[in-house]
């Protein structure tokens, strides 16, 4: 049961994530630190605070991972810190699988949003282009550098809070 209420009070935090993330394209900080006091409070009511250690790797490995993937522009932070609230809630390999599972279903969207914008052969060439830049430059940078990105930007942007929350729902054995 201890189980189930806290993959419910996840899913509602995911959903309220999803809410804002496209309706304003940001996920609020007010959230993700409500996200974690409610799960700290939930390893309090349960008695389980001396389990929140364990929790600790869930929490910062999203971090670690994302943070450089956020600082050249392909991840958003909002994104990042979500990922990092889950680790309260799920245990580690349950995050680990949610990861995976958002973005392979993110790569599914983006494929698909490619081509209904027929767009795909430009994004995989600047993709390619950016790779190149790199290789030779030796530094890697902001991927989306100029301002003439900006309206591919906003046409092919993928929201991962609804990947993320499709994720856990699968994860969480609810679909």
């Amino acid at each position: 049961m201890k189980e189930v209420k806290k993959l419910l009070l996840l899913i509602l935090i995911l959903l309220a994530a999803v809410y804002e993330d496209y309706r304003k394209g940001i996920i609020p900080n007010k959230l993700i630190i409500l996200g974690f006091i409610l799960g700290i409070i939930r390893l309090i009511i349960g008695k389980e605070i001396g389990e929140l250690l364990l929790y600790l790797p869930g929490i910062l490995i999203p971090i670690l991972l994302f943070y450089p993937i956020f600082k050249i522009g392909g991840i958003g932070g909002g994104d990042l810190k979500l990922f990092s609230m889950m680790g309260i809630y799920l245990s580690f390999w349950q995050l680990i699988y949610s990861i995976l599972l958002t973005f392979i279903i993110a790569a599914f969207l983006s494929w698909f949003q490619m081509i209904l914008n027929h767009n795909f052969k430009q994004r995989i060439s600047y993709l390619f282009s950016y790779i190149q830049q790199i290789i030779k430059s030796g530094t890697i940078h902001y991927y989306y550098p100029d301002t003439e990105q900006e309206e591919v930007i906003k046409k092919t942007k993928i929201r991962l809070a609804g990947p993320i929350l499709l994720a856990v729902l699968i994860t969480g054995g609810i679909l």
